[in-house]
Order: C-alpha cells, then structure tokens, then sequence
C-alpha cells in the first residue's frame, strides 16, 4: 500500500537546498509539497515543480485539515523569526493541528541558522520524529 506523504515548507521555496531535498523525497514518494507564501524569496521563481502555495498567517486551518488526510507529514523548514509573526505563531497551531505521523527534518547545519528559526522548541515538542541532516 502506498502512503500519501505530505511535504510542508513552513519557510517558504527559498530556492536552495531545502527546496531541492523536498523535491527530491517528492520524486522518490510522489509527495505533495505545501509551502509558505508570507515571505518572498528571490529564489523561488527558478524551481518549477508541483506544488501547494498558502498562507500561514491566514490559510494554515484549511491545509493543515487538508493534511490531515494523508499518512505522513514531513517538515522540512519551519517559519524564521524574520517572518510575519501571525505566520511565526500559526505555524506552531498547525503544526499542533496535524494530527497524522510528523517528521521533522532540520537541514539546518550552522548555529547561526539554526537560531534564525522561530518557535523551534514548540514545533519540536509536537511532532513524532525529528532528524537531522
């Protein structure tokens, strides 16, 4: 049996590594990828593969029931602390409102980068697994 994966960007398609390991696990498990649109990123227009836009600070109830609808929920970024704060907080909500297997993977590899995330703790107390790269 074939589990839906669901991939969730909460930092955006940044454009860069993160973006691109997302669309790798989406090739191998045919993953459908939601992701952030509350911060722009000049990166972001040169990717070109199926994905789910929405905002966290407005729209985050919908896709989180959305999500809720698949088998796996694996996160690969959460919201920096440099985004909006509706998104900042909503994040953490939806995270909570997941209620399918979540995965946290943090790509992250540099302390400096790693503390830019917003609500880390919270996000990494109400998810099943955390890995990192």
């Amino acid at each position: 049996m074939t589990k839906k994966i669901a991939i969730l960007l909460g930092r955006g398609l940044e454009g860069c590594g993160v973006s691109q390991c997302a669309r790798q696990m989406q090739i191998v498990t045919g993953a459908d990828i939601f992701y952030s649109i509350d911060k722009k990123w000049p990166r972001s227009g040169g990717m070109d593969f199926p994905t789910n836009p929405f905002s966290v600070a407005t729209e985050w109830e919908g896709v989180a029931a959305k999500i809720n609808e698949y088998d796996l929920c694996v996160i690969y970024s959460v919201p920096s602390t440099k985004h909006p704060e509706a998104c900042q907080k909503n994040f953490v909500d939806m995270v909570k409102a997941i209620k399918v297997r979540k995965a946290f993977i943090n790509v992250d590899h540099k302390q400096a980068s790693i503390s830019r995330n917003a609500n880390l703790a919270a996000i990494c107390e109400n998810v099943d697994v955390i890995m990192t790269y």
